[in-house]
């Protein structure tokens, strides 16, 4: 078992408490090219959000969209449209590399882009003065 743990907080819009941010990276299932970004780690939610510029820059197509799902989400809820994806998280202090292949991806209007629970399950989660330690249960290794 691959322990790492990744340490950032930062303020976001309203929060009163620290934003744990962790360093993704986003592939098409189609391609080995790979996009960095930082995504939000949110509990609260079920899937992984891509905003749609980061969308927009991976590339993604009307033909890549597979479906629409409707998202619960505080303004109400939006219909959004869905992909599949592949992500690489980088192990620290290791460098090895952790990649989770098909991934379903929801594409959301807003410039957030959520870390949430369909990645989370793949790892045991421990947050402690302000670094998340994540155990990581059975992805593939790729580097």
């Amino acid at each position: 078992m691959k322990i790492f743990s990744h340490k950032g907080t930062y303020q976001f819009q309203d929060t009163d408490g620290p934003i744990i941010t962790i360093p993704i990276q986003f592939g098409k299932n189609d391609s080995q090219e790979f996009i960095s970004a930082e995504a939000i780690l949110d509990s609260g939610c079920t899937g992984l959000v891509l905003s749609e510029s980061l969308a927009k820059a991976l590339g993604i197509e009307q033909q890549d969209i597979e479906g629409e799902s409707v998202v619960e989400t505080a303004n109400g809820d939006v219909s959004e449209p869905v992909v599949t994806l592949n992500i690489l998280i980088k192990c620290l202090p290791s460098g090895e590399t952790v990649q989770l292949q098909g991934i379903q991806t929801t594409i959301s209007k807003s410039e957030v882009t959520l870390l949430g629970t369909s990645v989370l399950q793949y790892f045991d989660v421990l947050l402690k003065s302000g670094e998340l330690v994540l155990l990581e249960l059975n992805p593939q290794v790729v580097s």
